[in-house]
């Protein structure tokens, strides 16, 4: 959001104009065939080799994970009477692979603005950073895999509940997250770099089995 201006029309009612820029970002997994053998008919023919190491994509996962915490009023606020508005943001998030599912940690930062028992105060604000931790199902993971990974907010919603003593002192905070990942693996890979044809075959292939005039036997790479 580049721009947020609220104006009041009337006491019930109040204009919101925004200016949002919007992201569009599109992924594709393409093929490329290389060379890595050549046919038993193109003996004639040396393969020369070198080992890579190249990362490829293992494991994709798009999915939703749920998060719900609660959040308890400080002692020196006031009972809540009506939640007026609030947010849920999610910060400090960490992502490990393990062996067949994901670990996530985070903070849930939430912030509500309510009207209180308090007569000479009548609008309160508390506001807390809740860790959480989830466990996402992710068959083929591995722990020595790198993750490349989108995580966002899709919804969010408080709640007001009573605690033990009945007093409305207690916001039950949710957000649901969407997560976007890719997983690669690392492996080692044989390129074939170069076709070389062998001074045998070159050889075999002149009258006498020796050299015409001006010609030399000598490895051509193809």
């Amino acid at each position: 959001m580049e721009d947020l201006r609220v104006t009041m029309i009337h006491s019930r009612k109040v204009s919101v104009r925004s200016v949002v820029n919007v992201k569009v970002h599109a992924s594709a997994v393409e093929e490329i065939p290389v060379v890595s053998e050549i046919s038993d008919t193109e003996k004639h023919l040396c393969l020369q080799r070198r080992t890579l190491d190249v990362s490829g994509i293992a494991v994709r996962k798009k999915d939703t994970i749920r998060i719900r915490e609660e959040m308890t009023l400080p002692g020196n606020k006031a009972n809540m009477l009506e939640l007026i508005w609030g947010e849920v943001q999610n910060r400090r998030v960490d992502i490990r692979p393990q062996d067949d599912k994901l670990l996530l940690r985070g903070e849930a930062s939430v912030f509500c603005l309510y009207s209180g028992e308090n007569e000479e105060n009548p609008f309160e604000y508390a506001e807390a950073d809740l860790p959480w931790q989830a466990e996402l199902p992710c068959s083929g993971m591995r722990e020595d895999m790198i993750v490349n990974s989108h995580l966002h907010k899709i919804a969010q919603s408080l709640e007001m509940k009573a605690d033990m003593d009945g007093e409305m002192r207690l916001v039950m905070a949710e957000m649901v997250l969407e997560i976007d990942l890719e997983a690669y693996e690392e492996k080692k890979f044989a390129d074939c770099i170069g076709c070389v044809q062998s001074e045998t075959s070159v050889g075999a292939g002149l009258s006498g089995g020796s050299d015409a005039p001006g010609m030399h036997s000598q490895s051509d790479r193809v």
